[in-house]
């Protein structure tokens, strides 16, 4: 599971009826946390940098239809759900990244 509190809720109440049961927090949620918060304080400009340009791509039309046109997809965006998403836009960002000049 994740460390998701409604998860350890879920995880404690199943494990009263499935006493074989193991609670384990998932290595890979553990790992990607410790990234994001890692890149945050080694790199905070680079960080506070994706999360404008993500911001910008969710919010602006003109943007995202610039970005596609220039790299020829469409730009990833950080998300609350998805896990690995904060290391996509920064990958797309670093691909990308003789684009993101012609863009800003």
């Amino acid at each position: 599971r994740d460390g998701a509190y409604v998860n350890n809720v879920a995880t404690r109440t199943m494990m009263q009826f499935c006493t074989n049961a193991i609670d384990s927090t998932c290595a890979s949620h553990t790992a990607c946390l410790a990234g994001n918060n890692l890149s945050r304080v080694a790199l905070p400009l680079a960080s506070e940098f994706i999360s404008k340009w993500s911001q910008m791509m969710s919010q602006s039309n003109i943007a995202r239809q610039e970005w596609k046109e220039l790299v020829g997809k469409s730009a990833k965006t950080k998300s609350m759900v998805r896990w690995g998403s904060e290391y996509s836009v920064a990958r797309d960002i670093m691909i990308n990244f003789g684009s993101v000049e012609d863009l800003i």
